[in-house]
């Protein structure tokens, strides 16, 4: 009996402090700016707008072949709308990350670690560092936060044979994915996957 009070009191404080929360910090869609509830990402005409694509598949070098996920294409105004807000906001950023998470295959791809993709360009600032940290968090893997953890001949042992996924908000040049790359497959990892917002 005293649980079910307990509960009820429980579901009650947090159905005030939501409502609260609205009425203090009401969210607003990122793309259209109509105003929604705090777990959804964006309203339902926008997400509606979201067309999933299939894996792409980019071939580097001869031979090596790293597959993309990404939630949709650059040209989706409602993608772009989060991302360019992630970079003010750290709301922002976790529901791009919550967004990538559901609308990829990432929850079901095999990792071993995570790796930001623009891991060679002050790390800590930049927001594929911050997104990759939490989608780590999120597969429950090591993040591996920069370039100088990733080098070095004593690192082989770690990364032979692991499925290694990197992430950033959006795609990074080719010179750049070029060289990460270069330097992951001297490990022999299992296999290399990308996952981004949008390509």
């Amino acid at each position: 009996m005293l649980g079910h009070y307990t509960n009820y009191i429980k579901s009650t404080c947090t159905k005030l402090f939501l409502t609260v929360l609205d009425v203090l910090t009401p969210n607003s869609c990122p793309a259209c700016h109509q105003f929604i509830r705090h777990p959804k990402i964006f309203c339902a005409s926008c997400m509606n707008n979201i067309q999933p694509i299939a894996p792409t598949i980019l071939e580097l070098f001869p031979g090596i072949y790293i597959p993309v996920h990404a939630v949709t294409y650059q040209e989706n105004l409602t993608v772009r709308s989060l991302v360019q807000a992630q970079k003010y906001s750290n709301f922002a950023r976790v529901q791009l990350a919550r967004l990538m998470w559901s609308a990829t295959l990432l929850p079901y791809l095999p990792c071993d670690y995570v790796v930001p993709l623009n891991t060679y360009s002050s790390p800590r600032l930049t927001i594929s560092y911050k997104i990759a940290q939490l989608l780590a968090s999120y597969k429950k893997v090591p993040f591996v936060s920069s370039g100088i953890q990733l080098s070095g001949i004593n690192n082989k042992p770690l990364y032979e044979n692991k499925h290694i996924i990197l992430v950033s908000d959006t795609m990074v040049e080719q010179t750049l994915l070029c060289k990460l790359v270069s330097e992951l497959i001297q490990y022999v990892p299992a296999s290399i996957t990308i996952v981004v917002a949008y390509s």
